[in-house]
C-alpha cells in the first residue's frame, strides 16, 4: 500500500517540473519548436533561413517540427510514468509502447494535406 501511496505521488509531482516533460524538434532551414505533452506549443523561434521560405513552405515547417516536438514530449512523459508505474506492474505495462502506438504518423500527414488543400483554394479567391 505504501508503494502504491509513493507511485502515485510520484505522478502527482510531474505536473510540478513540466518543462522537463517538454519536446523538442528543430527542424534543417531554423524552425524550433518547443511543445508540452498533449501538444500544447510553449516556444517557436524562426531562424533568417526559415523565414526565408515561401509561405506555404514555412506553415508546412512549423505543423512538420511542431509534431515533431509534441511526439518527443509524449516520449517524454511516457518515459516518466513507465519509470513509476513500470516495476510494481512487473513489466506488464508497458506505457511507452501504448504512447507510440497512440501516435498516428498517418493522421498528421492527411491533415498536413489538407492544410495545403485549404490554402490553394483560399488563394484562389484572393
Amino acid at each position: 500500500m505504501a508503494d502504491t501511496r509513493e507511485r502515485f505521488a510520484g505522478l502527482a509531482e510531474l505536473g510540478d517540473d513540466p518543462e522537463r516533460l517538454y519536446g523538442e524538434a528543430e527542424s534543417a532551414d531554423g524552425v524550433v519548436a518547443v511543445v508540452a505533452p498533449g501538444g500544447m506549443p510553449v516556444r517557436l523561434t524562426l531562424s533568417i533561413s526559415a523565414l526565408r521560405l515561401g509561405p506555404e513552405e514555412l506553415a508546412a515547417r512549423i505543423v512538420a517540427t511542431q509534431r515533431e516536438a509534441a511526439a518527443e514530449a509524449g516520449r517524454r512523459q511516457a518515459e516518466a510514468v513507465q519509470e513509476l508505474i513500470g516495476p510494481a506492474t512487473g513489466g506488464a505495462v508497458d506505457v511507452r509502447a501504448m504512447v507510440d502506438r497512440a501516435v498516428d504518423r498517418g493522421r498528421f500527414h492527411e491533415a498536413t494535406e489538407r492544410l495545403g488543400s485549404a490554402d490553394e483554394q483560399l488563394g484562389g479567391r484572393r
